[in-house]
């Protein structure tokens, strides 16, 4: 007997030993989550409601798709938006407004009532008088930018008859479109199949889903994860000057340029909204993002300076723009963006509150206009 061949048979053995230990735990942890807390596997499948159209670029949501998205139902109509269906073609006593944007606007984590778009049509609806009625038609897409407010504007908005387009712009929609889109095609196979095997688990496993929020936070909080370098692009915007963020501002005001022309070719007028990001709320909150998730962002984040030059943008092309970072810190007493769906303190989503805040200061904003006397 050669005592080298079993000395390798008793360590393979052990190693098979070891891995079916390792499998059958793991096994008996799942089964034990699903059946004392099971998990909402629906909270991050947007693949559910959405479809890929090689016309637009981008993946759209599939008519009359239902899931239990973000943590709240999602219902999509017949012309993919998350809204009720819409009369085409509209009533004579309808002003439409179509509010486009991004996950904000689509109104991740909160019921469609409580998003700024079906609050604002509430709002608008008790100033209008006379017979009229107000419809705000939510078509925001979740992982988008300006871009795809740009599609909207030029294929949806004539169709559906829009009295006023609301443009919501979100401070991580300031980034290189060109670069972006060139990452995704050069994204390696590797870091797809990790992507890939990523959303897998999240929307298959109880015990990976339940350890994910928690485990992704603490390892962000204690420098394990850098957030700046994976997801430093969605602060761009408030970073001290650069050559990268110098690209993102000429990639993001060109196609701003080209959504003041696409309203002027369709003949509706735009109203820019800019959200901002719950980093510059105050220094209290700014040091929160700090020490929960190791952001490092400047002091300047404060400064407003995107806001500003927003609005020097639009001021330059005659439209309007509702800046909203000033409700937003008249309000930080209420906790105004989400806790604990896709991250422990987002800093891009609004809570019910910030929805809330939005609308009432784009019912001013648009009440000042005189919106609704010329409509």
């Amino acid at each position: 007997m050669n005592p080298t061949h079993d000395r390798r048979g008793s360590v393979a053995i052990g190693g098979l030993l070891a891995l079916a230990s390792i499998v059958v735990t793991l096994v008996a942890l799942e089964l034990g989550v699903r059946l004392v807390a099971p998990q909402d596997v629906d909270l991050y499948d947007a693949d559910k409601l959405l479809r890929n159209d090689t016309e637009a670029g981008f993946r759209l949501y599939r008519a009359r798709a239902a899931s239990h998205f973000s943590g709240v139902d999602v219902r999509i109509n017949s012309l993919g938006f998350r809204d009720r269906e819409v009369l085409l073609p509209k009533p004579a006593e309808v002003f439409r407004i179509l509010a486009v944007g991004d996950s904000v606007t689509f109104g991740f984590g909160v019921e469609l009532a409580e998003t700024y778009a079906k609050r604002l049509e509430r709002r608008l609806s008790t100033l209008a008088g006379g017979g009229r009625r107000v419809e705000v038609v939510n078509a925001g897409l979740g992982d988008t930018g300006l871009d795809y407010s740009l599609f909207v504007l030029q294929t949806r908005a004539r169709r559906l008859e829009a009295d006023l387009v609301l443009v919501g712009i979100v401070l991580n929609d300031i980034y290189d479109y060109e670069e972006a889109a060139q990452g995704r095609a050069a994204a390696g196979r590797v870091s797809r199949r990790l992507r890939d095997l990523n959303y897998g688990l999240l929307r298959r496993s109880h015990l990976y889903l339940v350890n994910y929020l928690a485990l992704r936070s603490a390892l962000y909080r204690r420098g394990l994860l850098d957030i700046n370098a994976i997801r430093g692009h969605s602060f761009l915007a408030l970073a001290d000057s650069s050559e990268r963020q110098a690209r993102a501002w000429r990639s993001s005001l060109a196609l701003l340029e080209r959504l003041v022309q696409a309203g002027k070719d369709a003949r509706i007028p735009l109203v820019f909204v800019v959200f901002p990001l719950g980093l510059q709320l105050d220094e209290q909150a700014l040091q929160t993002y700090r020490d929960a998730l190791g952001i490092r962002v400047g002091a300047s984040a404060l400064a407003g300076i995107p806001q500003r030059r927003l609005a020097d943008f639009a001021a330059a092309h005659g439209t309007p723009l509702v800046d909203l970072l000033p409700a937003f810190r008249a309000s930080r007493g209420e906790w105004l963006f989400l806790r604990g769906r896709s991250i422990s303190h987002d800093w891009v989503h609004p809570s019910p509150a910030g929805h809330r805040v939005a609308a009432e200061e784009i019912a001013r904003a648009l009440a000042r206009l005189g919106v609704l006397r010329q409509g």
